[in-house]
């Protein structure tokens, strides 16, 4: 009887620590996803940019024209850690 309560223990501590170990993998993993898609768009943006009208590195603040002659602003707070694109139609946070 006591083999067997070690081997239930033994494997109970293993998948608590392999559910705990997967659930960190898959944070990582939506936090990897969230950082490659607010990239790309940036990256699209620069890109296609006509015109830096702005740059803040104080203000941590980048504005600039796109091919269509609209202006996109980008704000990152480091304080909330949030990235804001804004053009003339919307507000995007990542």
């Amino acid at each position: 009887m006591g083999i067997m309560g070690l081997v239930s223990l033994a494997v109970c501590s293993a998948m608590i620590f392999s559910g705990r170990s997967f659930q960190g993998v898959n944070n990582y993993t939506d936090l990897d996803d969230k950082s490659r898609r607010s990239l790309d768009m940036m990256m699209a943006d620069l890109r296609g940019a006509t015109l830096v009208t702005y740059w803040g590195s104080a203000s941590n603040e980048l504005w600039i024209n796109d091919a269509n002659g609209q202006q996109v602003k980008y704000l990152y707070d480091s304080t909330a850690r949030k990235l804001t694109r804004t053009d003339n139609i919307s507000t995007r946070t990542f």
